[in-house]
């Protein structure tokens, strides 16, 4: 390690951290990072390696960049390739923006009152906020007649057909749904009325403290609309406290409350006049800030938490167990070199130079035609098999069985299959094939699939289960380390395991704390809060766990935390307040996590183990440092970049049509479907432990979490008791997923391209191929890289274009 490493590294982390939004959503280019193999971390490692270093052994030969430095300066990049793509970045400000967008113009948020259900949003009544509509109703019009009360203020202002129906469902006990409606649509026409309440009802009605801000401002008489309206429903939920419930608590949970303002909202969505650029200082920082401390917040916990959950499992994984991690191998074997050598050990077998040849012709080539389709020449990449379609009509309808009729090829994931055992690349080759093959089966008999992963469908509880599954392997595989963990943070002497794994776990413990007291101030319950922190760190554990095992470096879990919670908890449990708040979360921090924080920095870890790098208790500060100034970073870009350029110019169509309306649309279905069943009330007023008693799985939740659960640990059991056991249960947690999809067809290819060499050549010939596979690797970081850098060129200079995407792996 030395002083340039660490400087390198930095400027490495902070210009992913500054660029990759503007080229990933702007120039709309292929990701700079896209994945746990990201070009702008590992390409610069190849140019460094291949071009750097042999020029400045020409200068000077002490001059070029030993191991490891380059291991430094890639793990403190792999620090921060996670936020900037998929992570955080793409989804945090559109989701605080665009739902209010929307609002307008989707009438069944508009009817369901969504923003009233969202903590710090609307102050209008919604259904579920009155307890007893008969109770209610018979108070207003018995105390209507007293002039000093509140009840009377309301009711003379509400008109005389809603009187007459407050009259009558008074005197029958019974509000029907139609009833229910027409007076909450009579009572929000009201309560932004200034002066709705005299001062008699206020004064008389008693206020809690933190309404002292409003009362003031009331006296001034310089309440604005909506905090002429956040005060009538203050006095209403007050005087009438046993039938009406108060405004959902919490703050920063929507920019604004999920509120217009043209300075605000609509600026970052259409984005500034060519000709009046909006500079730094000038970005409404007070209005967001609400929204960075809770969702930033939440993200930085979780990437704490993640962080001590590598340096926890370093030890076990790396040393005990000796999982491959076939990024972090590849990247020794391309930095290795021999004192005296001014290219890399690699480099110096002719089969490198074939695979990276090999590469770059056929990179450029296709690179080429996709720039001028007229080009003649293209080498196919995916192949059409569709004409099987008709010999399989079930698999037709199973979601994703497209990718065995029209595969593409990756040739880096057959690069990556031989640094993998032959199991685990015939298990990846075939997960799905065998997802097809057992999806077939349920839709030939009328069972559903998949709705999605933020739906909670069929697959998603199957993958979950798989996950729980394979976290619950790794606990027994390391019981006896991770006991020593808990025991050496508790103070109790245990000189086998690394002082900083007991820091780590006190660290841990510390976030899991303190996680859900942050979505507190949101409006979230704790426990709540507690459940969904967990499954998110059960999420990034099993993500890391895959890749270090796998090399896969694209990976998506199929499920997110919400999902599951609201199938096993059910909606009365949950509630339409607590589902936004756990639906944002989950969005925010989970929805694409191919870029999810753990894995990079597990990469990271293992890499710069070494004597001549970064130990892990010396590297940990220097990530978390990277952590939280990237992402302070990050956020101002793109903050800047969408109040100069605009969201409709800046936000992929995915998150700008989808994502941003997935949560208020569940919340929707829910609030209809609680209405339906006369639960709506119940779900509203439950709160912490009382949810216990309301817990509701959905009609056969628990059956498919289990059938998951159970397929990953017969397979460990059959590993353990059976030599020839084929398969993996890595498996059961990568098929069905959209990887599996795009990959599993070069893994088989792959797995049958190394179980030839070994058969015919043995150990010696794998590692003799070596070589050619870490060429083929570094042929694909360099043409990404180069590729990337040619779209930015043409986007500079002709002042706006976009290029044609050209793309070396899925974007």
């Amino acid at each position: 390690m030395t002083v340039r490493s660490i400087v390198l590294g930095l400027l490495l982390a902070m210009g992913l951290c500054a660029f990759t939004y503007y080229n990933d959503w702007v120039i709309e280019q292929n990701s700079l990072i896209g994945g746990l193999l990201p070009f702008s971390v590992f390409g610069t490692m190849v140019l460094l390696v291949l071009l750097v270093n042999p020029l400045l052994w020409l200068l000077r030969p002490r001059w070029t960049f030993g191991p490891g430095e380059l291991a430094v300066i890639v793990g403190l990049g792999l620090a921060a390739a996670s936020f900037p793509g998929s992570a955080f970045s793409r989804v945090y400000s559109p989701m605080m923006v665009l739902p209010a967008h929307w609002l307008p113009t989707t009438t069944s948020w508009q009817g369901a009152e969504v923003l009233s259900y969202l903590p710090g949003g609307s102050s209008r009544l919604a259904s579920g906020h009155v307890r007893d509509w008969p109770g209610f109703c018979r108070r207003l019009a018995h105390e209507a007649a007293d002039a000093s009360s509140a009840a009377h203020d309301l009711w003379t202002t509400l008109d005389d057909e809603a009187q007459a129906m407050i009259r009558q469902v008074a005197q029958e006990g019974h509000a029907a749904d139609s009833q229910q409606r027409r007076m909450l649509a009579a009572i929000n026409a009201v309560l932004p009325q200034d002066g709705l309440f005299g001062a008699a009802a206020i004064e008389a009605a008693p206020l809690p403290a933190s309404a002292d801000a409003l009362l003031k401002r009331y006296g001034a008489g310089t309440l604005s609309a909506d905090q002429i309206e956040k005060l009538n429903r203050l006095v209403l939920a007050t005087v009438f406290s046993e039938h009406v419930s108060p405004a959902p608590p919490g703050r920063g949970v929507m920019l604004l409350g999920g509120r217009h303002d043209p300075a605000v909202t609509d600026l970052a969505i259409s984005g500034a006049p060519s000709d009046q650029r909006v500079r730094l200082a000038e970005i409404p920082w007070a209005a967001w800030w609400p929204t960075m401390r809770l969702w930033g917040g939440l993200f930085l916990l979780l990437a704490t938490a993640s962080l001590c959950l590598v340096l926890i499992v370093h030890p076990q994984w790396s040393r005990r167990e000796l999982l491959p991690y076939p990024v972090v191998r590849f990247a020794e074997l391309a930095i290795a070199r021999q004192p005296g050598r001014r290219l890399p050990d690699v480099a110096y077998a002719r089969l490198f130079w074939y695979g990276l040849g090999a590469m770059l012709l056929l990179h450029c080539i296709n690179g080429l035609h996709a720039w001028w389709p007229e080009f003649p020449l293209y080498i196919r990449m995916r192949h059409d098999f569709s004409a099987l379609m008709d010999l399989f009509p079930n698999a037709l309808k199973v979601p994703g069985s497209w990718g065995l009729y029209r595969p593409f090829i990756f040739p880096s994931v057959i690069a990556f299959s031989f640094f993998l055992t032959t199991e685990v690349s015939l298990s990846l080759g075939l997960s799905m094939f065998i997802w097809t093959a057992f999806a077939s089966v349920l839709v030939a008999n009328g069972i559903s699939i998949r709705d999605s992963s933020s739906e909670g469908g069929n697959e998603a509880l199957i993958l979950f289960g798989a996950f729980a599954g394979m976290a619950l392997m790794m606990l027994y595989a390391g019981r006896r380390h991770y006991v020593n963990v808990a025991a050496a943070a508790v103070g109790l002497r245990r000189p086998d395991t690394p002082r900083y794994c007991a820091w780590a776990a006190r660290v841990l413990i510390l976030c899991v704390a303190l996680a859900p007291l942050l979505l507190r101030t949101g409006g979230l319950d704790p426990v709540l809060g507690l459940v969904l922190f967990v499954l998110m760190l059960l999420l990034v554990l099993v993500l890391a766990r895959i890749n270090a095992e796998t090399g896969a470096f694209m990976i998506h879990a199929g499920w997110v935390p919400v999902a599951v919670m609201v199938s096993l908890l059910g909606n009365v449990a949950i509630g339409p307040t607590p589902y936004i708040v756990l639906a944002l979360a989950s969005l925010i921090c989970m929805i694409d996590p191919a870029d999810a924080v753990m894995p990079q920095l597990a990469n990271a870890m293992r890499l710069l183990d070494r004597p001549d790098a970064l130990r892990p208790a010396r590297a940990a500060p220097w990530m978390i440092g990277i952590i939280v100034i990237g992402l302070a970073v990050t956020t101002t870009i793109v903050l800047s970049l969408h109040y100069n350029i605009g969201m409709t110019e800046t936000v992929g169509w995915w998150v700008r049509e989808q994502v941003s309306h997935m949560p208020f649309d569940r919340q929707t279905t829910m609030i209809w479907d609680l209405t339906a069943s006369g639960q709506l009330e119940t779900s509203v007023q439950t709160s912490s432990l009382d949810r216990l008693w309301h817990i509701a799985p959905r009609q056969g939740a628990l059956g498919w979490v289990a059938l998951g659960l159970a397929l990953v640990l017969i397979c460990t059991l059959a590993r353990l008791r059976l030599p020839w056991w084929p398969i993996h249960p890595v498996l059961f947690v990568f098929w069905g997923t959209f990887p599996s999809i795009m990959l599993s067809v070069s893994f088989l290819i792959g797995w049958a391209i190394k179980k030839a060499v070994v058969q015919l050549g043995g150990a010696r010939a794998v590692s003799q191929f070596m070589p050619l596979m870490v060429g083929v690797i570094a042929g694909e970081l360099l043409s990404g890289l180069v590729w990337i850098s040619i779209g930015a060129g043409y986007y500079l200079f002709t002042h706006g274009l976009h290029p044609p995407v050209y793309s070396v792996y899925p974007r």
